[in-house]
Formats: structure tokens, C-alpha cells, sequence
């Protein structure tokens, strides 16, 4: 159950979470609130793979690290959000390569 208090102030509370001038009272613990953050960061993830992998086949153009840009079709995406294209065009600061095929590999999926 949760309901909601006026407070005048930022500080925390030691039955409460303060958010501006709201404090929100919650009744499930400190564990059980990291594992709901959890859950809503999986479902966040998973709607955004599946947008994603609805681009499959069509031309996207993605931003990597160190100024650098992968044009090219779509093949696959998965959950952790990894990539697959083909027919990919690399600008690299102003250095262009064209590969058959190439692999996006987010950091810390597995």
C-alpha cells in the first residue's frame, strides 16, 4: 500500500523515500524494492529488443564508442540487445570500410 505525504524538504525519511516534495511510504522491504527495480529494468530492456528486432531488414545507422558509425540492414537483434547487420559501411572519422557482415556486442550481456 502506498501513500503519499507533503514534505518541505529533500532529506530522507527513515520509513520513506523523499523525492522532491513527495515523500512516497512504502510497506515491503529494502530487498523486495530492489527486486521490483529489477524487474521493471528487465521489462524496460525487453520492450526496447523488441522494437528493435521489428527493424530487422531495414537500413540503421548506429552510434559506437569513439566517434565512430555502423550504416548498414539490420538482421537481428536479442534480448541484451547485441546486433547483427550485414552490408555494413564503417565511418570511422572520416576513415570509411565496408563490411560483408558485423556483430555489436553490448558490454556486460553475458
Amino acid at each position: 500500500m502506498m501513500q503519499a505525504l507533503q514534505s518541505d524538504d529533500f532529506r530522507d525519511q527513515r520509513d520513506g523515500t523523499t523525492c522532491g516534495a513527495l515523500t512516497l511510504r512504502h510497506s515491503f522491504s529494502p530487498l523486495l524494492f530492489a527486486l521490483k527495480i529489477m524487474n521493471e529494468s528487465r521489462k524496460m530492456r525487453e520492450g526496447m529488443a523488441s522494437f528493435i528486432a521489428g527493424l530487422a531488414g531495414k537500413k540503421v545507422l548506429v552510434e559506437l564508442r569513439g566517434d565512430k558509425y555502423a550504416n548498414g540492414t539490420l538482421e537481428s537483434c536479442d534480448c541484451y540487445l547485441n546486433l547483427r547487420m550485414s552490408n555494413v559501411t564503417m565511418d570511422q572519422g572520416g576513415k570509411n570500410g565496408v563490411l560483408r557482415e558485423f556483430f555489436i556486442f553490448r558490454e556486460g550481456s553475458g
